[in-house]
């Protein structure tokens, strides 16, 4: 614990640096610039999802995963993270076989919704990019929604697909089907 404690501080004295560097308080993490706020954000998110990881789904696991300010930094990190195999632009290629545009929304009830959106061929030139967005509930016509828990929703958003998953399908079963393959393609419950 002694070292966990060392490194977190020294952890904090680094962003505590960044954040007052005088002409650039950011860095290049993950193929986005990133300044020490979104670094503290990104840090906390991690924590949360990696300590369901380790912990399991507990009553604390459930409240650090169900809080907004995750859910919309993630929506915000998939969007400039194209590195990443959840971002946005990662789904929408996994998605390329579409004919037609695809929106969809992660529903958590009582928070707002996740909506992705996709042209067809997204990935061509001229068309628009790949990317969530937040949303008050029902107020953007979708193809497909998935309702569920507001921390499994942090997860699946993080390209998980947590054991005791449950989802309230909503859509033409081909649409679900694609999202639910482009969602999980290597995703294994766990048991």
């Amino acid at each position: 614990m002694t070292r966990l404690t060392v490194e977190s501080r020294r952890k904090n004295d680094a962003y505590r640096a960044l954040s007052e560097h005088p002409t650039d308080p950011t860095i290049t993490f993950t193929g986005a610039r990133l300044t020490a706020d979104e670094l503290g954000m990104h840090s906390r998110s991690e924590a949360a999802i990696h300590r369901c990881d380790l912990v399991g789904d507990d009553d604390i696991s459930r409240r650090l995963l169900s809080q907004p300010e995750l859910t919309a930094y993630g929506v915000k990190a998939l969007n400039v993270m194209p590195v990443l195999v959840e971002s946005a632009g990662s789904l929408a290629a996994r998605l390329h076989r579409r004919a037609e545009p695809l929106c969809f929304a992660l529903r958590a009830p009582g928070q707002h919704d996740v909506v992705f959106t996709a042209d067809a061929g997204s990935a061509e030139a001229g068309s628009s990019e790949p990317r969530f967005q937040l949303h008050r509930p029902a107020t953007v016509p979708v193809t497909a929604t998935l309702t569920m828990r507001s921390d499994h929703r942090l997860l699946v958003l993080w390209g998980r697909r947590p054991a005791g998953l449950e989802v309230l399908e909503e859509g033409h079963l081909a649409d679900l089907e694609s999202l639910k393959s482009a969602l999980w393609a290597d995703a294994v419950p766990w048991p």
